[in-house]
């Protein structure tokens, strides 16, 4: 277990988290392009940062974080790799989860 200030903790989370999400993302772009046997290691890479994350930071705040991240990089990876249309809902709610973001860094801090 990693010793230090909780600030270092919370920093290591947050990068283990956005690790996690990345892998995920690429997971997913492994899946979506018929290239499951890729997919599956780097599944399972994200889900160990993911795991690793917990150990450094708070539960309730690291989901809100995974998933409001993954939304969006789901959704970047859509319209970028797969010329996927990116709706104006989508756009406002891209919007919408960096404020959620910003907000849940700011109240923990």
């Amino acid at each position: 277990m990693l010793g230090g200030s909780p600030n270092l903790k919370v920093g290591i989370g947050i990068f283990l988290i956005l690790l996690a999400v990345l892998l995920e993302t690429i997971g997913d772009i492994c899946f979506k392009s018929q290239r499951i046997s890729v997919g599956y290691p780097i599944y399972i890479l994200g889900s160990l940062a993911w795991a690793f994350s917990l150990k450094q930071a708070s539960l309730s705040k690291s989901i809100v974080l995974f998933t409001l991240l993954n939304s969006i990089f789901c959704i970047l990876a859509g319209f970028f790799w797969f010329s996927e249309p990116l709706s104006i809902s989508q756009k406002f709610g891209i919007v919408l989860v960096l404020i959620s973001i910003t907000l849940l860094l700011w109240s923990s801090k």
